[in-house]
């Protein structure tokens, strides 16, 4: 798992297997299933500490013109709050309405990941 340098939304994370795989199609049932485990492991721990009412999974698979840019299966995980200004998908069809986080900010989003999730 990590948490991108350039989030869409403050708490949107890309998880991926540790064998290459191209999609996600190509993953074998443990594989999917960590994945599985991996997004509840992170929705449980926002719901209890950041009260987050639900999530958004994407996964492009294919060539570019289908959104794939990176040649590995990964899943992003967007996380939503009822007081978030606007969905992933708003953001992601007008780049504008991006809230581009400061390396402080950034750091600080990673280490509450990092902290909510090794509780």
């Amino acid at each position: 798992m990590i948490y991108p340098q350039k989030p869409i939304i403050p708490c949107h994370f890309i998880i991926f297997p540790k064998r290459h795989a191209q999609f996600i199609s190509d993953l074998t049932d443990k594989e999917s299933i960590d994945l599985k485990n991996t997004t509840a492991k992170i929705l449980t721990a926002y719901k209890e500490k950041e009260k987050c009412i639900g999530y958004n999974l994407a996964s492009n698979n294919g060539p570019i013109k289908v959104g794939q840019t990176v040649a590995h299966a990964h899943i992003h995980i967007y996380l939503r709050f009822e007081n978030e200004k606007y969905s992933p998908y708003k953001i992601m069809a007008n780049s504008s309405l991006r809230e581009n986080l400061s390396a402080k900010q950034w750091q600080q989003q990673k280490e509450l990941a990092l902290t909510l999730l090794n509780n």
